[in-house]
């Protein structure tokens, strides 16, 4: 059954493996960069639950002091691999007498295929990751025909590489949505796989960055995949590129590969092979995704509370309900704080009353009526909530705030004051187990909205995405009955 495939894009180099998913095995020769020449054997072993852990027969440093930390341990593996070992500690150092010294080194990142003998070496044009089932979100694949003619019994597939997508997500920032694949290259083998992965490419505009810096990059983009995939996926692989010296005659850039200890969850990844799987999907945003991309990076320095604790909401890691219904509280509240007036009156005529008032009273009790004062002109928790809950599209409104939003209100507000304070007096009003847990999902929806409609998304887009998206993604909060009411009147 002759195979026809048809290639459209020069670039088809891609690494199918998945490191950052697998535990890897090296063993090397070690050294520090400023002393080469003591060289120590020993093991490195990675797992994406445990991290990194360097195990030498010996010790790297005369230095016996428990705060040796270096930058950088360099080192070559048995079958040739140059490794660099950023950010690490020691965690031991053991001498036996009669015997060998031993040290151990944990280490928070490990880079694979260059040694760095300073910081200042890592800089790097680019970031590159690939995200599991991000071909899924973006729904772009680049297979044209799958057919079999039983009568002349071909198989014929034939694959084109979709195009690049390109954003500008600031004036520094460059993004690429870039599609690579593998392809079978003999007729011989019973097996023949071609094989599509869209790679995020985060590089800077002019120039090259800092290893920090495009991790930061890297790592906010995987903040919004969390969003839209109310969940989070799965890093697969992580690497950054830098180009080879312009005398070398080498055309292709060089990868370094990245590792370093990924969260350990309460469930596994489930895969996501349907659009209905994901909160929001690019064919749904796409047209906006440029500018939704260029708030998102800004919100990342004034929202930043608010957005890790929304995140960390859609990750599972078997946290107890009353420390995420405290996130959640906290990350609504400052949500409030940073993007709407903070105070009941402007702060000049509170200062002036403030001042009356203190005057008003015997000299020596002034400095501690004034102390109380200091955040009297602040809202509070029951104000902002009230003020937020205006924002909520009415649709979205009328299944999340039960029964009333006075009482959801309440219920956050005396849940919170307990849950931080544990007065005796507040414990009856509190939320507990079941109840408490149906609020803090519900929190989860309402900040859910704030944070989209901060990112451009229309109340008729965010009422249709919550809803729509909910009978799959959190019927136990919006019921089939009510998500098929909404669409119906929304046909209307």
């Amino acid at each position: 059954m002759p195979c026809f495939v048809f290639l459209k894009h020069q670039y088809a180099k891609i690494a199918i493996y998945a490191y950052m998913n697998k535990e890897i095995h090296f063993k090397g020769v070690w050294f520090l960069p400023e002393n080469q020449e003591n060289k120590v054997t020993g093991d490195l072993h990675y797992t994406p639950e445990n991290g990194i852990t360097l195990s030498l027969l010996g010790g790297l440093s005369e230095i016996t002091s428990d705060f040796f930390d270096p930058e950088l341990i360099l080192g070559i593996t048995a079958d040739g691999k140059k490794i660099s070992l950023y950010k690490c500690f020691r965690r031991q150092r053991v001498f036996n007498f009669p015997g060998l010294v031993t040290s151990e080194f944990g280490a928070d990142f490990v880079l694979i295929g260059r040694h760095f003998s300073s910081t200042s070496e890592m800089k790097f044009k680019e970031i590159v990751g690939s995200i599991e089932d991000f071909d899924y979100w973006l729904d772009r694949f680049g297979f044209t025909v799958v057919d079999y003619d039983k009568e002349s019994k071909k198989c014929i597939i034939e694959y084109t590489n979709p195009e690049d997508l390109l954003f500008a997500i600031s004036e520094k920032i460059a993004c690429v949505f870039q599609c690579s694949f593998n392809f079978p290259l003999t007729k011989e083998g019973s097996t023949k796989i071609i094989e599509q992965e869209y790679l995020i490419v985060l590089k800077p505009k002019e120039g090259i960055e800092s290893f920090e810096t495009l991790l930061d990059w890297f790592l906010l983009f995987h903040k919004f995949l969390i969003l839209a995939y109310f969940g989070k996926p799965v890093v697969r692989r992580l690497e950054v590129r830098i180009s080879p010296p312009e005398d070398s005659g080498e055309l292709l850039d060089e990868e370094i590969t990245i590792l370093y200890q990924t969260d350990i969850l309460e469930a596994p990844y489930k895969p996501r092979r349907r659009q209905i799987q994901f909160l929001f999907t690019y064919k749904e945003i796409r047209s906006n995704l440029n500018l939704i991309l260029q708030k998102w990076f800004h919100l990342a320095d004034i929202l930043s509370p608010t957005i890790s604790a929304l995140v960390e909401s859609y990750i599972d890691r078997g946290v107890f309900v009353e420390f995420k219904f405290l996130s959640l509280a906290h990350a609504i509240e400052t949500y409030h704080r940073r993007t709407m007036p903070n105070y009941e009156e402007p702060k000049e005529d509170h200062q002036n009353k403030i001042k009356n008032i203190v005057d008003s009273v015997d000299g020596q009790y002034r400095n501690w009526l004034k102390s109380k004062l200091e955040f009297s002109n602040e809202k509070t928790l029951q104000q902002r909530l009230k003020e937020l809950c205006r924002l909520i599209p009415d649709p979205i409104a009328k299944i999340i705030l039960k029964p009333t939003p006075e009482k959801f209100i309440a219920c956050i507000k005396d849940s919170r004051n307990y849950y931080t304070h544990y007065g005796k007096h507040l414990e009856g009003k509190a939320l507990k187990s079941i109840e408490l847990s149906s609020l803090t999902e519900r929190m989860k929806i309402f900040l859910t909205c704030l944070v989209l409609r901060e990112l451009g998304f229309t109340e008729t887009e965010i009422a249709t995405i919550i809803i729509k998206k909910g009978v799959y993604l959190y019927n136990h909060v919006i019921s089939y009955d009510e998500a098929k009411t909404f669409l119906n009147n929304t046909k209307q």
